[in-house]
């Protein structure tokens, strides 16, 4: 820098030149200034957007690590959680191994991870979690771009990072939280707890324990919970079948099942289904070729179906076992959380041909009702069930003419009148009580005092045909089935004693003790008679009938298994050596009542018949199978053929319709059996007797005739001046709530709501 001048006055001044004077200069214009551009620079938005990021990120830490403490203090127990079992779906088989039924509250076959193709799990690894396999439960890179993504386009795009632990997490432990969620302060509370609960699971739990559960929990759509179940509902095949194409439309459900519903909406789907194929081949998971194929691909898709109950096979027997399987009297008693959750298989005793042809034979029955007079008969419904004598396995079951009609089982819920097809028990009590089927009854009208007998009034039973054959064996009686020498006998061994042999060989409904009983005018159930016939197919054996051979849980493990008992021996081997020769003289002797009931092999049976035609039976058996036919109507209706539109006609009998309908279905259903005779015990002949005589010479009283006309094989009428109409007594005890077809409780096979605070035992 120079010095500051110093002294005097400081510099003289320079004189100033004038300018010349002349025309003045014009100023130089300046050149326009450039203006700015229109919005910051790209380096004010990397700024700003660098800034916003880091304020997000450090108030997201703050938030997280205060959530974090808090629900770390309010949840100790996250260090104990484990992964509940998720509900399984149990499995329906028939005998041969056909599936019959699946009951689920959750439709879910559950499949190890080993089962599952490696095409499978690498489409929902590329379509949910790309880095499954190296994060700790949560992605942080997939947290990166999601905030990215939010931040660049205004909150317009919310893609989703939840890992397949955290999702796994959300839909085990939060679907509460999930359901309750309104706000966003509820939504980052849900999602603090889903990581937290995330690292728990990935700390205490493999990946590929991980994955499994995961591959199981999720919903598809259409019904369908996890990746077995969903195979089978979509393109009708086994989980380890499915194409590679097949595999990555699975994986495109699991977004949005109801948008993406390959039912309502393929090309969306299809859309999807690409997208994944083409991640796949991003993450090197598949080849060039293999995307190229799989696009390429025309995916077919299974028959739609509905419920499970509605797809049910042979639902008649399955709603019989349902009401077997939660009995606690049962063979395997069970809750309805283990049948509807715990993804038990069920094998069966139904043999599925069998049943087949026992749903035909109800069909040939309302064909043959059909064909009847000029309208056919009134009769609206039918039921069939066959036994194995041997074992008591059920092999078929119809209770009705339509399922989806109507779901009551007449074939064991019904209580109905078994008319004639009730001999069967006076004749076992009277070879009991040692008369003979050679010993004589005289078939002549006969009447009842109501003193003694718990009558209201005076009983005078009939005969079918009004008809009256005086003097006969007891074995011509039961052939012909004819109703005065059932009572005498009745009345003769006590029907208390009729009641007690009834109950010993099957029945187990409540019997009125009378004259009638011996008609059958007590109630019972298709299944107790099947039961009761088997025993005389079975040489006297009485056996349980069963439903359930073998019961396993998931992975294979058996907590149930039948064992075959010889059965309780009930009848004598001599009541069994006259039984069984009569039974078949009912279907093969002139003047038999079951003569429409032959078929190509020895058989025996019985038909029935009640009062006014409203129930029609055929109860018969061969060695190998014993089969009940009934038909009737639900409110109790004579069963009569149609003339103007009215049930006027002639009445429907057990041998008229039941006994070919039993026909139609024996001949089917043992076309391959073998064909066999009876094998009846050696005993000695017994003397017969006159039964009448015989109780008056003893001075026995309790028979109480009225003018009883005898007559030696002439054919007599009751006295005209009393006018005896042939009627079967109706007791006004009988039980309120006896179900004869619409009302009171029905098996319903819809999804229960099982109880949670059932203990399950397994």
């Amino acid at each position: 820098m120079g010095k500051k001048p110093t002294g005097g006055a400081g510099p003289a001044k320079r004189p100033v030149k004038k300018a010349a004077a002349g025309p003045a200069r014009k100023p130089a214009k300046r050149a326009p200034k450039k203006k700015l551009g229109g919005g910051p620079s790209c380096f004010m938005i990397a700024a700003g957007f660098i800034v916003t990021l880091i304020v997000f990120i450090i108030t997201m830490a703050f938030v997280v690590v205060g959530v974090v403490a808090k629900y770390t203090r309010e949840l100790p127990e996250l260090q104990q959680i484990v992964m509940p079992d998720v509900k399984k779906t149990s499995i329906v088989y028939a005998s041969g191994g056909e599936v019959l039924a699946e009951l689920y509250e959750e439709n879910r076959e559950y499949a190890p991870l080993y089962e599952i193709p490696d095409s499978v799990k690498l489409a929902f690894i590329a379509t949910e979690d790309e880095r499954f396999f190296s994060h700790r439960g949560l992605d942080l890179k997939g947290l990166v771009r999601v905030g990215t993504n939010f931040i660049t386009s205004f909150g317009r795009k919310r893609p989703g990072a939840s890992t397949i632990t955290q999702q796994l997490a959300r839909n085990t432990y939060l679907t509460q939280e999930l359901k309750m969620e309104s706000s966003l302060s509820d939504k980052i509370t849900r999602k603090i707890k889903e990581i937290l609960l995330s690292i728990t699971i990935e700390k205490k739990y493999s990946k590929e324990e991980i994955l499994e559960q995961y591959l199981n929990l999720i919903y598809m759509g259409n019904g369908a919970h996890g990746v077995k179940t969903a195979s089978r509902i979509y393109f009708g095949k086994r989980m380890e079948d499915v194409t590679l194409a097949e595999a990555a439309m699975l994986a495109a459900t699991i977004k949005a099942p109801t948008i993406y519903n390959p039912y309502k909406h393929p090309e969306r789907v299809v859309r999807r289904k690409n997208a994944i194929l083409g991640n796949m081949r991003r993450l090197h998971f598949i080849t060039e070729q293999e995307y190229n194929n799989s696009v390429a691909e025309d995916i077919k898709l299974a028959k739609r179906t509905g419920p499970g109950y509605e797809n049910y096979r042979a639902p008649w027997f399955v709603t019989y076992l349902l009401e077997q399987l939660q009995d606690p009297n049962g063979p395997y008693p069970m809750t309805a959380t283990q049948i509807y959750r715990g993804g038990f298989r069920i094998y069966t005793t139904l043999d599925m041909k069998t049943q087949n042809y026992a749903d035909e034979a109800v069909a040939h029955g309302f064909e043959l009702a059909s064909k009847r007079g000029k309208q056919g008969c009134n009769m609206t419904q039918g039921a069939l069930l066959a036994m194995r004598p041997q074992t008591g396995e059920i092999l078929a079951m119809v209770g009705g003419k339509d399922y989806k009609q109507s779901k009551f089982n007449r074939a064991w819920q019904a209580l109905r009148q078994p008319g004639s097809s009730f001999k069967l028990f006076v004749y076992a009590t009277a070879l009991k009580k040692g008369f003979s089927m050679e010993s004589k009854i005289s078939d002549t009208s006969i009447c009842y005092k109501p003193d003694g007998y718990n009558l209201l009034k005076m009983y005078c039973p009939g005969n079918y045909d009004n008809k009256y054959h005086g003097t006969m064996t007891l074995h011509r009686a039961l052939v012909m089935s004819r109703n005065i020498p059932a009572v005498k006998i009745g009345r003769m061994v006590g029907e208390k004693n009729v009641a007690e042999t009834a109950r010993e060989m099957g029945i187990t409904t409540n019997m009125y003790i009378g004259p009638s009983l011996s008609l059958g005018t007590a109630e019972v159930t298709i299944l107790d008679m099947a039961v009761a016939y088997s025993t005389v197919a079975n040489n006297g054996f009485r056996n349980t009938p069963i439903a359930i051979k073998r019961i396993e849980t998931h992975d294979g493990r058996v907590v149930y298994q039948h064992r075959i008992k010889t059965g309780v021996k009930v009848l004598g081997d001599n009541e069994i050596a006259r039984l069984v020769p009569s039974l078949k003289g009912v279907i093969n002797e002139s003047g038999g009542t079951g003569g429409r009931a032959r078929i190509d092999r020895p058989a025996a049976g019985k038909t029935g018949t009640t009062s006014d035609y409203r129930d029609a039976w055929f109860c018969g058996f061969v060695p190998q199978m014993t089969a009940i036919v009934w038909v009737g109507n639900d409110n109790n209706s004579p069963l009569r053929d149609l003339v103007g539109g009215k049930p006027t006609g002639a009445g429907i009998t057990g041998g008229v319709l039941p006994a070919p309908v039993w026909a139609y279905f024996m001949k089917k259903a043992l076309k391959n059996e073998p064909v066999r005779d009876f094998v009846l015990p050696d005993v000695s002949p017994l003397k017969g007797i006159q039964l009448d005589s015989a109780a008056r010479a003893s001075g026995t009283t309790y028979l109480d005739f009225l003018d009883s006309k005898e007559s030696s094989g002439k054919t007599s009428k009751p006295s005209s001046d009393r006018n005896l109409e042939p009627e079967f007594f109706e007791f006004e005890e009988r039980e309120k709530n006896r179900q004869r077809g619409g009302g009171g409780l029905l098996l319903e096979p819809e999804v229960v709501s099982p109880d949670d605070s059932q203990d399950n035992l397994f």
